[in-house]
This record gives C-alpha cells, sequence and structure tokens, in this order.
C-alpha cells in the first residue's frame, strides 16, 4: 500500500485488494467529522459521468446545480468552498474509494474545480483510495498539478491552520479494528507526516512555545526582595 500527497490538495491511498484502504478512508472519515466546522463528504458513486458527478456534488455540499448549466455549477462549487474556506481556514475535504473506477475526464474536471489563481490556492482537499489504476488515471491528467510532488509555488500562503483539539485516545472517538499491516502502515504515514509538519512549520512552533514561556515568567510572582536568601 502507498499513501503519498499527491500536491494540489489531492493525496493517495493506493494499494492492492484487500489491503484495508476503504477501512483507512474511514478511519480518516470518522476523525474529519469530530471537527465542528469542517466539512466532510465523500463519492459514492464513482463511475458517474460528469453531469450525475455534479449532480452527487450538489447534493454533497447543499447547493442547487443544473447538470445542463456545466459553468453555473463550476463556479456554484467554488465558491461555496471558497467561503467555507474563509469562514474556518479549513479546506472542505472529499473522499473518494475505489477512485480507480472514476472516469479520466472526471477526475482531471475536480482538479480543475478544486483549484484557483493558477493553481496556486487549492479550495477543496481530496483524498483518493483505489488500486494501481488509479496511478495511471492520475498521470493522464499529468499536465495538471495534481502529479507534481509538491505543492505550486505560493500555494503555502493559502494553507489552512489545522488544529486536532480532541484527544484522539479518549473514550468518544474508538479507532476502527485495523489489519496488523494495515495499523503499521498507517502508524508508518502518521511518523512521516509528523516529520513534514515539523520541519515546514518548525518557526511556527518555536515561536510558540517561545512566547509561552515567556508569558509564563511574566506572570510568575516574583521573589519577595527583602527576604533573606538564608
Amino acid at each position: 500500500m502507498v499513501i503519498q500527497g499527491l500536491g494540489g490538495g489531492f493525496a493517495l491511498i493506493q494499494g492492492d485488494p484487500g489491503t484495508d484502504k476503504s477501512v483507512i478512508l474511514r478511519l480518516l472519515a470518522e476523525r474529519l467529522s469530530q471537527l465542528s466546522d469542517l466539512t466532510v463528504g465523500a463519492i459514492h458513486h464513482p463511475e458517474s459521468n460528469l453531469a450525475d458527478f455534479y449532480r452527487e456534488l450538489g447534493d454533497i455540499f447543499a447547493v442547487s446545480l443544473k447538470p445542463s448549466n456545466r459553468w453555473g455549477g463550476f463556479r456554484t462549487l467554488r465558491e461555496r468552498w471558497l467561503s467555507h474556506l474563509d469562514a474556518t481556514r479549513r479546506r472542505p475535504v472529499l473522499l473518494i474509494d475505489e477512485a480507480q473506477e472514476m472516469n479520466t475526464p472526471v477526475l482531471c474536471e475536480l482538479r480543475l474545480l478544486s483549484s484557483a489563481c493558477f493553481d496556486s490556492q487549492s479550495l477543496l482537499s481530496v483524498i483518493l483510495a483505489g488500486d494501481a489504476r488509479l496511478t495511471e488515471k492520475t498521470r493522464s491528467c499529468s499536465s495538471n498539478s495534481m502529479v507534481h510532488s509538491s505543492n505550486p509555488p505560493g500555494a503555502r500562503r493559502h494553507a489552512e491552520e489545522v488544529a486536532m483539539i480532541s484527544d484522539p485516545c479518549n473514550d468518544q472517538a474508538r479507532l476502527p479494528p485495523l489489519s496488523d499491516k494495515a495499523a503499521v502502515m498507517v502508524l508508518e504515514f502518521l511518523h512521516r507526516f509528523t516529520e513534514c509538519f515539523e520541519s515546514q512549520y518548525y518557526g511556527e512552533i518555536h515561536r510558540y512555545y517561545e512566547e509561552r514561556s515567556q508569558a509564563n515568567m511574566e506572570t510568575a510572582d516574583p521573589p519577595p526582595v527583602d527576604e533573606p536568601l538564608f
């Protein structure tokens, strides 16, 4: 199984049948759904043509779309995602299982839908899960930022600040069962993600703890000046 970021707000979970891709996707959905201000949706019919794909997106994100007016649907969805991003500083998330069944024009349309400002801003986070055929389909959109190993220049300034406030080990957040191999894969992914996150946001993390330390020193009660040392 391979778990990797594709750039442009896309991530890929790719593996052979029976490698618990759907379990990992369900785990992500359950964790993300705990964030009250985050919109999380899932495509249940990846084989859809473009018209049906727009219909399903309209249902997921609660917007009225007319498949006959593709440009209108394109604009309305982007406006909805952008307003969500402005209000919450988080991109909506779209999960697609069995994504290898998607038609290539639909996959490329999704890539165009989810980016703005000449690919410098991602409006939607998309997590695709599928077998090896999915990798081939992403390559067919090779001119898109989806296949790049990193975000396009300028995308970093648009990245939203994400905070998982809840304790991932509390009783209300029970994790689903995983096979031995899937558990190890998820753990390795989390380790790699943590390393990348710390490298990317080292300055912000260091500044936070430095300011917190200084604030604690300022609020601490000073020792009495007239009290003898011995």
